[in-house]
């Protein structure tokens, strides 16, 4: 387990801190949700999104990994 425990965070603000961190590799997912009324047509989906940047690092090592 990493000594430096689990971060998790978004545009720079930490959003979740866990004390411990798993013995294996982890992997990312992202899901997006659409908040507010439904768009008026059924022709406006399925919505897209374009993401710009993905970035892991390794706390300890203070590396990057899995930069994308």
């Amino acid at each position: 387990m990493g000594a430096a425990g689990t971060i998790i965070g978004c545009d720079g603000v930490i959003v979740k801190r866990v004390p411990r961190s798993p013995g294996y590799p982890l992997f990312l997912m992202i899901d997006l949700f659409e908040i507010g009324p439904r768009s008026g047509t059924d022709a406006a989906y399925p919505k897209t999104a374009h993401i710009h940047r993905v970035r892991g690092w390794d706390a300890a090592t203070g590396s990057s990994v899995g930069t994308s």
